[in-house]
C-alpha cells in the first residue's frame, strides 16, 4: 500500500520535474548564447585595442610635414622652438605606406616616438593660451641678426651674464647682471629626475645634465622674477657637453633632451634668450669654488662678490 502510494505520488510529481528540467536546459541554452555574444564583443574590443595601439606607434607623414612647417616658422620668429625640430626631423627620416618611419631599431624608434608627441604636447601647452600668443609667437627684427651683431646695435638691453659648475655632490649657478647665486646639493634635483627618467647615465653624463638642469631652474626663477624679460642670457661654463647642447639645442641624452625642452618652455613664457659660450676651467674660478670649496668658505666668497643667495627648490614649478 506505501510503495503503491509512493509510486502514485512520484507519478505526479516527474511531469513536473520534466518540465522544470526543460525550463533550465532553454535557459542554459540563452545564457550559452549570451556568453557567445560576450565573447565575440570580446574579441572585437580586442581587436580595436590592438588597432589603436597600431596606430599609437604611426604618424602620417603628411601630418609630420605640416607640423614640421609650422615648427619653421616659430623657430624664425621665436629661435627658443628650434629644439622641437629634431623629434620631427627623426620621425620624418623616412618613409613607408604613407606614414613616418625613424627607420632604427624598436628600442630607439620608441625613444623617437616619445621625444615627438612630448614636444606635440609642448606646442599644445603654448598655443592653448589665445592671449599669450602676441607674446610668445611673436619675434622682433633683431632676432635674425647674431648675438654679436645684437650686443652692437644702439639701444640693446644688455646682456645676462651667467656662470654655472656642477660635481657629484653640489651644483652652482651664479647671475652676475642681477648679483645672485644659488648653491644646492645635486641630490635635490637629480632625485626627482632620474626617478621620473628611469635608467641612470654614467657620472660624467650626470655632471652635465646636472649644470645644465641647475641653469634650467635658475631660469624658472629669473623668469618669474622678471629679471630675464627681453634680454640675451649667455651662459658660460667649462662643460663641453653643456655647451654643445644650449648651442645646438639638440640632443641624444633623453635627460639633458628633457632639461632642454623646459629651457625651451620658460624662454617662450617669459620673453628671453639663451645662448652659450666656453670657458677653461681656470677662468671659471667662482663657481668652481661654490661647488668644490667648503661650506665654511662659501660665506666669504659671496660677501666677496657682493651676491644674494636665492632658493631655486622654489621654482621647480614656475607660474605664469
Amino acid at each position: 500500500m506505501v510503495s503503491l502510494l509512493s509510486f502514485l505520488s512520484w507519478g505526479d510529481v516527474w511531469p513536473k520535474l520534466k518540465r522544470e528540467a526543460g525550463k533550465l536546459k532553454r535557459k542554459a541554452g540563452k545564457l550559452m548564447c549570451e556568453a557567445g555574444k560576450l565573447k565575440r564583443e570580446a574579441g572585437k574590443l580586442k581587436r580595436e585595442a590592438g588597432k589603436l595601439k597600431r596606430e599609437a606607434g604611426k604618424l602620417k607623414r603628411k601630418a609630420g610635414k605640416l607640423k614640421r612647417g609650422n615648427q619653421q616658422y616659430w623657430a624664425i620668429v621665436m629661435p627658443s622652438m628650434r629644439h622641437l625640430l629634431g623629434s620631427t626631423d627623426a620621425m620624418l627620416r623616412r618613409g613607408r605606406c604613407g606614414y613616418a618611419d625613424p627607420g632604427v631599431c624598436n628600442v630607439t624608434r620608441e625613444q623617437i616616438f616619445q621625444d615627438f608627441w612630448e614636444d606635440v604636447e609642448l606646442a599644445r601647452i603654448l598655443v592653448a593660451d589665445r592671449s599669450k600668443w602676441s607674446s610668445r609667437f611673436v619675434g622682433a627684427m633683431v632676432g635674425v641678426l647674431t648675438v654679436n651683431e645684437r650686443m652692437a646695435m644702439p639701444g640693446c638691453p644688455g646682456v645676462i651674464w651667467v656662470t654655472g659648475d656642477a660635481t657629484l655632490e653640489r651644483i652652482a649657478t651664479v647671475d652676475w647682471t642681477s648679483k645672485r647665486v644659488d648653491i644646492h646639493r645635486l641630490d635635490e634635483f637629480w632625485v626627482p629626475l632620474a626617478e621620473a627618467m628611469g635608467a641612470q647615465p654614467d657620472e660624467e653624463t650626470i655632471i652635465a645634465v646636472a649644470e645644465l638642469l641647475n641653469l634650467v631652474t635658475f631660469a624658472a626663477w629669473a623668469g618669474r622674477e622678471g629679471l630675464w624679460r627681453s634680454r640675451l642670457v649667455m651662459y658660460t661654463g667649462d662643460n663641453m657637453n653643456v655647451h654643445c647642447w644650449l648651442s645646438s639645442r639638440r640632443c641624444r641624452n633623453r635627460y639633458a633632451s628633457f632639461a632642454l625642452r623646459l629651457l625651451c618652455a620658460l624662454e617662450a613664457v617669459y620673453g628671453f634668450e639663451t645662448f652659450s659660450t666656453f670657458f677653461r676651467t681656470y677662468h671659471n674660478v667662482t663657481a668652481d669654488a661654490f661647488t668644490r670649496k667648503a661650506k665654511k668658505e662659501l660665506g666669504a666668497i659671496k660677501a666677496r662678490h657682493d651676491l644674494q643667495l636665492v632658493d631655486l627648490r622654489q621654482a621647480q614649478t614656475p607660474g605664469e
